[in-house]
């Protein structure tokens, strides 16, 4: 849902160039088109700069919506992670509806989350981030 201005494309890039040379985890939607733009690995791969790819819905750590979101991660073992709080079952909300759940009679019907609920990162992900990525080390390989 993001359109974002060329600066903004920069800084996503040099994130990356970041993440790459001292290892770290970089946080973007699911699907981005910075996967693309930067070669990144898609989940289930491994780059040339030990990098790779965790999908994860931001509802384990309290989101209305399932929200999902992938991290690019350098420098980290996937076993050495900090322990993922698996959710299961349905959200409440969702991040955008599609025309069928819009109507509100339907029975599948779900309320979309606000463009701030949209934009923010639960503060119990921000912990698990930031977490991860002080065990990330430069020239750790996966």
């Amino acid at each position: 849902m993001a359109n974002p201005r060329p600066d903004e494309k920069d800084l996503a890039r040099w994130a990356v160039r970041q993440v790459r040379e001292w290892g770290g985890v970089l946080e973007h939607p699911s699907g981005s088109a910075l996967w693309a733009d930067q070669q990144l690995p898609l989940p289930g791969d491994t780059d040339e700069h030990g990098g790779w790819t965790l999908p994860i819905s931001q509802k384990w750590w309290g989101h209305k919506a399932e929200k999902a979101t992938w991290l690019y991660v350098v420098g980290i073992d996937s076993r050495d992670i900090p322990d993922v709080p698996l959710v299961l079952g349905e959200s409440t909300h969702v991040i955008a509806s599609s025309a069928m759940r819009q109507k509100r009679d339907h029975p599948q019907f779900k309320p979309e989350v606000t463009k701030a609920e949209r934009e923010h990162t639960p503060p119990d992900l921000a912990v698990w981030l930031v977490d991860l990525a002080r065990r990330c080390r430069a020239g750790v390989t996966a």
